[in-house]
């Protein structure tokens, strides 16, 4: 990689793209802008500080890259282990993508795993977040950063001292996903791309008659498709071949439906495109 960014000639590449050269990340991201032709809208402050509950402050620096159609955001704790992630498409505002990502840091920051009463010995919650860290070199010990943070394995395992005997569910997710917030849950669902497409069906005979849509049942319906769409999303954090084939058959059967909306089915068929190639 050259030492200097090959248009700006200032700053130090950050990413480097075969037969192209090595640009900084200001460089590289109007490049992609320009090459998809989508206004230039990521105006935020690239360094935010939240305070969580106890009075503490956290500060951290914001910024995102263009990869093509996503854009991958990334905020990281200056003196700290606070590592959050998010992505979006490129053709969404980046003004209030960034404000949904700083609500996610706030968010996060706020929503604690580890209870550090004064009473007791610190000990895990029943539910929270926890992030696989092995950074500082290929062959360290694994970590865990929880609540910002390092735990060594030892040391995380004495925090579930309190629950002998009970069983950890878990689930591994993306770092851009969704936190598990405070009064959210992980609850056992059975999805399977037989059982989506059927779902869907049913939806769709409740809302609509005989195979047409009218617009004025369509709020009703976007209700229910908005909860019921979530579990693609799931489906295609873990299944990504899979969901994309009954992401296909969903947009197959919006495009037979008949209506009487003037943009019905078309931002359903955007929802179900923009999950199903997430990280196209």
């Amino acid at each position: 990689m050259s030492d200097l960014c090959c248009i700006c000639n200032k700053n130090i590449p950050y990413i480097h793209i075969e037969g192209e050269g090595d640009f900084c990340r200001e460089c590289h991201n109007e490049r992609m802008i320009n090459k998809f032709g989508v206004s230039n809208d990521f105006s935020y402050s690239n360094t935010i500080v939240v305070r969580e509950a106890s009075g503490t402050f956290h500060t951290f620096n914001v910024a995102h890259i263009i990869l093509g159609s996503i854009v991958s955001w990334e905020a990281n704790e200056v003196g700290g282990e606070y590592r959050f992630r998010h992505i979006s498409d490129i053709r969404n505002n980046g003004a209030v993508v960034a404000q949904e990502f700083f609500r996610k840091i706030a968010e996060g920051v706020n929503c604690k795993t580890v209870n550090l009463s004064d009473y007791t010995l610190p000990s895990i919650n029943d539910k929270g977040n926890i992030q696989v860290s092995c950074s500082d070199s290929c062959n360290s010990e694994v970590q865990f950063i929880v609540d910002g943070k390092k735990y060594t394995p030892n040391e995380l395992a004495s925090l579930f001292a309190g629950y002998e005997e009970f069983n950890i569910q878990y689930r591994i997710s993306d770092p851009s996903a969704p936190l598990l917030g405070e009064d959210e849950y992980l609850v056992p669902v059975k999805i399977t791309p037989e059982g989506l497409l059927e779902e869907l069906e049913c939806i769709l005979n409740v809302f609509s008659n005989k195979g047409f849509m009218d617009y004025k049942r369509i709020p009703m319906f976007d209700e229910y498709f908005y909860k019921y769409i979530t579990k693609l999303e799931v489906l295609y954090e873990y299944k990504r071949e899979e969901a994309k084939e009954v992401g296909k058959k969903m947009i197959e059967i919006f495009e037979n439906i008949e209506h009487d909306d003037d943009y019905f089915p078309e931002y359903i068929i955007n929802i179900i495109n923009e999950i199903i190639t997430k990280y196209d």
